[in-house]
């Protein structure tokens, strides 16, 4: 997203190794794994898809923690 690159260029400038872009393969996974990787949840107008179920937490802790993974990379951690 454009706006998000934007913020973390504008932050490095201001402050440092301290914003960066996170995960950005999550959201194409759980736009084709929703049925199986969220679990329903009843709304006022019908069955939603918004939680993780628990293989959907593993997917998403996986993604996350290769984000955090690279950016510790990045940093020299």
């Amino acid at each position: 997203m454009p706006q998000i690159d934007q913020l973390v260029e504008d932050y490095t400038a201001t402050y440092p190794k301290r914003v960066f872009v996170g995960d950005t393969k999550a959201f194409d996974y759980f736009k084709k794994h929703s049925l199986t990787d969220f679990q329903p949840e009843q709304g006022h107008q019908g069955t939603f898809y918004l939680h993780p179920n628990q293989q959907g937490a593993v997917a998403l802790g996986n993604f996350w923690g290769e984000a955090i993974n690279k950016v510790l990379k990045k940093i020299g951690k």
